[in-house]
């Protein structure tokens, strides 16, 4: 297997309005450990600063991962010049894009933050632009990259005193988002080195499909973060329902279903469940465990939170801090989710792969939509499905009548009972 290689230049027809870096990445294998870089192992006693880790890991990445460094440092110095002080940043937005896709969501999504109640000198949004180019669609995507760029613009011109800074890359080869998400969380590190941050920081995973996010989001998870300490935070994340669809067809029934069971989970487990969405981790506790595996396809942020929490109890010998705030929220669009449960796929590892049989390979929603609409309460098998998935998130409550009530309640939303 060749040593992947990160370029700097692309050849294309299409010239965009930024520099793009091409990142060649072939033959990575999901949980291949040989692309992490080593877990920060502070001397006997030690307790390391912020800036010790930050240095010490960014210097493990360029030893152990010299391409991804240099992609990074290049990246680094794409970023928009900042406009905040750094020092007085209470937290960082993380978005990945998929530039060739999100021209129509991007700017919606933005203006959410807009009106936070969280001072705009406190946050920075960081947008990772990207799309995989191998020669089949190439111009197509570069033309719905630029006009993704555009709608930042459009949204920098109208909110000049919210700080938007992008990057932007075009993969080559069979792309994970743990490649996307290590690249984007290794550049704002360095961007933290470089500008002399010397305090811990949350960086906030968010993705750019977001349809109502509560004002106070911000403020409650940088509140939280500072009076805690904690490694890990999450908000309540909601799946909006299909309005095309009825409240009882069953793509909504199932998205209901998966937001009730989830709430339950979290609730009683007392364990954080890590969605790729409204996920903050401090950025120390990212660099220390490794970072994103640049291998894994799916569930890059539960492999992340994994490694944390081990590499917390190996060394600290205690759990990391872990905070829920439930009183806010992020709303996520529903419809790419139910596009995959059309085509017979579900959203969790949890879910049977035979829950909605379908063939279908349409990447047009509302046709996606239709598609569920006309063949899902037809195709749905029985209820075993719901019975696995309740069996597992409500093993949690130990309460025998109160497990068997939010059991009955689950079963109504799908009316399976």
């Amino acid at each position: 297997m060749n040593q992947p290689t990160y370029q700097e230049t692309c050849q294309g027809s299409i010239q965009l309005p930024i520099d793009r870096l091409v990142s060649d990445m072939q033959g990575k294998t999901p949980g291949n450990a040989d692309f992490l870089i080593p877990a920060y192992e502070p001397a006997a006693g030690e307790q390391p600063e912020f800036t010790d880790i930050l240095d010490t890991q960014l210097d493990a990445l360029a030893t152990f991962q010299p391409e991804a460094y240099e992609h990074a440092s290049r990246l680094q110095e794409q970023l928009d010049e900042p406009t905040q002080n750094v020092d007085s940043l209470r937290c960082i937005v993380a978005i990945p894009v998929a530039s060739h896709q999100e021209h129509e969501s991007i700017f919606g999504t933005l203006e959410h933050y807009a009106s936070q109640t969280l001072s705009t000198n406190a946050f920075e949004i960081v947008l990772h632009l990207n799309y995989t180019d191998n020669g089949e669609d190439g111009n197509e995507k570069a033309a719905k990259h630029a006009q993704t760029y555009a709608e930042v613009e459009r949204f920098r011109q109208q909110h000049p005193d919210i700080a938007v800074r992008t990057i932007s890359s075009v993969y080559r080869g069979n792309t994970s988002i743990g490649l996307i998400r290590a690249d984007m969380w290794n550049t704002i590190a360095l961007d933290m080195q470089r500008r002399g941050r010397t305090e811990r920081i949350p960086i906030i995973s968010n993705d750019c499909d977001t349809t109502a996010m509560h004002r106070a989001y911000l403020q409650r998870l940088s509140d939280e973060f500072e009076a805690t300490g904690s490694s890990l935070i999450t908000t309540r994340l909601k799946w909006q329902l299909v309005p095309e669809l009825g409240l009882t067809a069953m793509a909504n029934r199932v998205l209901r279903y998966q937001m009730f069971i989830d709430n339950i989970r979290d609730l009683y487990s007392g364990k954080l469940r890590p969605p790729d969405q409204s996920t903050a981790i401090s950025l120390d506790d990212y660099l220390t465990s490794g970072g994103f595996n640049p291998a894994v396809r799916l569930g890059e942020m539960k492999d992340a939170v994994a490694r944390i929490r081990d590499y917390r109890e190996r060394v600290g010998g205690s759990a990391p801090v872990e905070s829920r705030c439930y009183d806010v929220y992020v709303t996520s669009d529903s419809r790419r989710l139910v596009q995959t449960m059309a085509m017979g796929r579900m959203p969790y590892a949890a879910w049977r792969p035979d829950v909605l049989p379908f063939e279908i390979d349409d990447p047009v929603r509302g046709a996606t939509v239709a598609a569920v609409r006309a063949e899902a309460e037809a195709q749905l098998h029985g209820h075993e499905w719901a019975e696995e998935i309740s069996a597992t998130y409500l093993g949690c409550v130990e309460d025998e009548a109160k497990r068997t009530r939010l059991q009955q309640a689950a079963y109504h939303i799908l009316q399976l009972s």
